[in-house]
């Protein structure tokens, strides 16, 4: 079984909408199963420190497969997109870092990410919280 907070890859089930707004305080990612290709995108709007923010994705084994290098302060406000693909079917676990603890939102800009599928589907979202998230 797949636990909270971790994505699933390589089924042909469909993948349903989920609504994450009632996952407060603590967000609690559904099992989601993604089909072909197997891929994430991980979209982070940045807030008015960057270089204080890193994610990581982890297979189920708890190695790192994908990862960002830390931002240059010069990216401030902006929105970055990356998209991990071929990845190999299994569990995933994405999770939100930052340095000083005090989340990407509110009170030093509004910075803010985003997990989905590739298709749109989003996965997990947020932005408030202490030192990470998963």
């Amino acid at each position: 079984a797949v636990s909270d907070g971790n994505v699933l890859l390589g089924s042909n089930t469909n993948i349903e909408a989920y609504d994450l707004s009632q996952c407060v305080p603590e967000m609690v990612i559904p099992d989601v199963v993604i089909s072909e290709p197997n891929c994430l995108v991980v979209n982070v709007t940045l807030d008015s420190y960057p270089s204080d923010t890193t994610w990581q994705i982890e297979d189920s084994d708890g190695n790192a497969v994908a990862s960002n290098t830390p931002y240059d302060e010069s990216m401030a406000a902006t929105t970055q997109v990356e998209e991990v693909c071929d990845l190999s079917d299994g569990g995933y676990t994405f999770a939100i870092f930052d340095e000083y603890e005090d989340g990407m939102c509110c009170k030093w800009g509004e910075g803010s990410y985003t997990l989905s599928t590739k298709n749109g589907l989003t996965i997990a979202s947020g932005g408030e919280f202490g030192a990470s998230e998963k």
